[in-house]
């Protein structure tokens, strides 16, 4: 495979910079507090609740723009091109289709995939992963949202695949295990 690649990705502009920072300074504190009261109906105790959500939103916050490189690929596809002659002085534009070689890097964002996936392995491992009922309810409300989210995701060329943002909430917390 290679060497353990990282690839950094700040927002392009400094003014969006400066905007996300101070919206996530507002919603840091509600983020925590949410995350908190979801870890405590899920059954920890409060100083075990406080610290993972804090583990959480903040190693969330930090590595966002981290994005870990899983695959890289190369593949030939057919360009259209405009280029130009002159003939006697007047620019004359001839399109052409060349083959050129694009590269497609597949990467796994840390702070949005890597840090939700590993508190939900230990929230399973923490309620009893030698419950079997749980664990297929997990594996199946995994399965539910994978199902519901695939067929509304789209390939966004430069960008990856996109999900419409408020499309995937309303099934997590439909999975809810206490109450509903």
């Amino acid at each position: 495979m290679g060497r353990l690649r990282i690839i950094r990705a700040w927002p392009a502009s400094p003014l969006f910079l400066a905007v996300s920072l101070a919206a996530g300074l507002l919603l840091y504190a509600a983020s925590l507090t949410g995350l908190m009261v979801s870890f405590r109906l899920a059954g920890l105790g409060v100083a075990e609740a406080y610290a993972v959500s804090l583990v959480m939103v903040t190693l969330a916050v930090l590595l966002s723009p981290f994005n870990l490189v899983v695959a890289e690929y190369e593949s030939r596809v057919l360009m259209p091109v405009v280029r130009q002659v002159e003939f006697f002085g007047i620019p004359i534009p001839i399109p052409e289709v060349v083959y050129t070689l694009r590269k497609t890097t597949v990467t796994v964002n840390l702070g949005g995939c890597v840090v939700p996936v590993a508190v939900s392995l230990f929230m399973l491992y923490r309620l009893g992963l030698a419950d079997l009922g749980l664990l297929a309810a997990a594996l199946a409300a995994v399965l539910a949202a994978a199902l519901l989210v695939h067929p509304v995701s789209r390939i966004v060329s430069g960008v990856g695949v996109v999900v419409p943002g408020l499309y995937p909430p309303p099934l997590g917390r439909g999975s809810r295990r206490h109450g509903g």
